[in-house]
């Protein structure tokens, strides 16, 4: 399972940039071991990220303050911001990973809300 660094919910306020949310994706510990997100000996090579609103709508140009980048071939990091257009609410962040065996796998963060606090 992909690991949030922090267990808690992600709050944008007004007036925030440059909120950084990092997932490290688990990597098997060995070839028939089933104790991580992606399969023993891979990492991740790259990463879409896509940000939607409650009621499904790509948002993903109001949020993403910066791309995902990925260190370390498990850590990926992504920078959000307040959402001008859409303002307060709940948003879900997907990740479509592409692995170095040239495999994807999808994940989803739902825990970000933007509200005034």
């Amino acid at each position: 399972m992909p690991n949030v660094t922090g267990n808690r919910n992600i709050i944008i306020q007004p007036q925030d940039t440059k909120i950084g949310l990092t997932i490290r994706v688990t990597i098997c510990s060995t070839a028939t071991a089933n104790d991580g997100y992606i399969p023993f000996s891979t990492t991740v090579s790259g990463v879409a990220t896509t940000i939607y609103d409650e009621a499904g709508v790509d948002v993903t140009s109001d949020l993403l303050y910066a791309g995902a980048t990925i260190s370390g071939g498990q850590d990926i990091k992504v920078e959000l911001k307040y959402p001008l257009t859409n303002g307060d609410g709940r948003y879900k962040l997907s990740y479509l990973l592409t692995l170095s065996d040239s495999s994807t796998k999808e994940l989803d963060f739902n825990r970000i809300y933007a509200k005034t606090l």
